[in-house]
């Protein structure tokens, strides 16, 4: 259960999920209208008002608190036709190798040295007030080919998760699997975001 925060004006009373509350602070300061969001998730693949996206459902996390996966369209701004996992053919960035957590392989892709497009790019949108964007890990990807392969192109999306030094992961929507590929080279990316309840 997620912490509430509780408003009272004379005998009215309200409590508000604390993630929504934050969501609307976000979105006022970056000048974003925010939706209201919804505690509970819709159906796989249905749309999830006010979370910024369409619902993949629960991801699970070996290392903490499984979550809910919600990744946005392409009407919404949430995918990127073609676009470079590294402008360096070399790179090798620590901590961006985790095959579970889109999250820090993303943080650790900003604010490495090296220009990482796809993952600057996702943690840069701001959708329906959200501000929490990033690459997803290959497994994050994995459970959206699972899940919704039908609201993705049926083409290569980038991974966050580097395989090696100058490669990294992607998913193939076409087919399935996953694969890797120079991080230089240009494919399709997809943002995601992730909900605790």
């Amino acid at each position: 259960m997620s912490e509430t925060v509780t408003v009272r004006v004379g005998r009215a009373e309200i409590s508000v999920p604390a993630e929504d509350v934050a969501q609307h602070i976000i979105a006022s300061l970056t000048g974003q209208q925010a939706a209201l969001a919804t505690t509970s998730p819709p159906k796989i693949g249905e749309p999830w008002p006010g979370q910024g996206g369409i619902y993949a459902g629960m991801m699970r996390n070996p290392g903490g608190r499984d979550y809910h996966l919600i990744y946005p369209t392409a009407e919404m701004g949430g995918e990127h036709e073609g676009i470079r996992w590294s402008e360096d053919s070399d790179a090798d960035i620590d901590g961006a190798d985790s095959e579970w957590d889109g999250l820090a392989n993303t943080r650790a892709l900003v604010e490495s040295d090296i220009d990482c497009p796809a993952a600057e790019w996702a943690d840069g949108l701001v959708i329906e007030g959200h501000a929490d964007y990033y690459l997803p890990s290959r497994r994050e990807l994995a459970l959206a080919w699972a899940n919704i392969p039908e609201r993705f192109e049926k083409v290569w999306h980038w991974s966050s998760t580097q395989h090696s030094s100058g490669a990294a992961f992607f998913q193939r929507f076409n087919y399935g699997d996953q694969l890797s590929d120079l991080s230089h080279g240009r494919h399709r990316a997809r943002a995601v975001r992730r909900v605790f309840l």
